[in-house]
């Protein structure tokens, strides 16, 4: 339900409330009110943050794991990284896959850097 739809929902309650005071539905209007007030707390995407949820969309799909394993396995070469190691990494990268959509490891990593 987006913004407009709430405010036409409040609307309708108010009206239904001033007609209706035996059966005034309050609970509903302070489930309504503390929703709208939520998203007037939200601030709206830019185009930046449009683009990278649908890259993060694109690549929970599971597309791009390979390119990325390819990368690190590069570099785990070019370090010249123990074969053991490397192995290790892997498995956790791919666990990594697995446990968290691109969305949450992006914040994740964000969070680790601000630090």
């Amino acid at each position: 339900m987006n913004e407009l739809q709430l405010k036409e929902l409040s609307t309708l309650l108010e009206t239904f409330s001033r007609r209706y005071p035996d059966r005034s539905p309050d609970n509903i209007k302070k489930t309504l009110e503390e929703a709208l007030t939520a998203l007037s707390e939200v601030k709206p995407l830019t185009a930046q943050d449009a683009a990278e949820k649908n890259s993060c969309m694109l690549f929970d799909t599971g597309r791009f794991k390979d390119i990325v394993l390819a990368y690190l396995i590069i570099s785990m070469r070019a370090a010249h990284s123990p074969q053991e190691e490397a192995m290790n990494l892997l498995d956790t990268l791919n666990q990594a896959f697995d446990k968290f959509t691109a969305e949450e490891a992006l914040e994740r990593y964000r969070g680790s850097i601000q630090q």
